[in-house]
């Protein structure tokens, strides 16, 4: 179906907006959270309560480099999850001094699903 990658090629990856490598110091990090000491951090038996630390502490570290406090700093498991948040931060922000919001056909589908449903939603 499709064509083979003919021989001596290095392939070039232009879907960045989807998902990108993830870089050898971020890799070496994480590394071991990945394969050895993960857990639900939302959990209460050890390796949960083990990974919940971890967390708080990289919420601190993150925290720390954006000059900020750490309770400001939310880990989300994804862009989607991230876009409806920072969408829906901005709606509360701004409910009461405009009521149409304009969003730009270059964007994400959850986006403009979230938009479509702002009105129907309680902020």
């Amino acid at each position: 179906m499709f064509p083979e990658k003919p021989k001596n090629k290095k392939m070039v990856y232009l879907d960045n907006a989807a998902t990108t490598p993830m870089d050898s110091v971020v890799f070496s990090a994480m590394s071991k959270y990945l394969k050895k000491e993960y857990g639900n951090p939302s959990t209460l038996y050890s390796i949960g309560v083990m990974a919940k630390e971890k967390m708080e502490n990289a919420r601190k570290q993150v925290a720390n480099v954006l000059f900020t406090q750490p309770d400001a700093i939310i880990f989300t498991g994804g862009g989607t999850e991230s876009i409806n948040l920072a969408l829906l931060g901005f709606a509360r922000k701004h409910k009461r001094k405009r009521q149409t919001y304009y969003y730009h056909q270059s964007g994400t589908s959850c986006g403009f699903a979230y938009f479509t449903t702002i009105g129907k939603r309680r902020l």
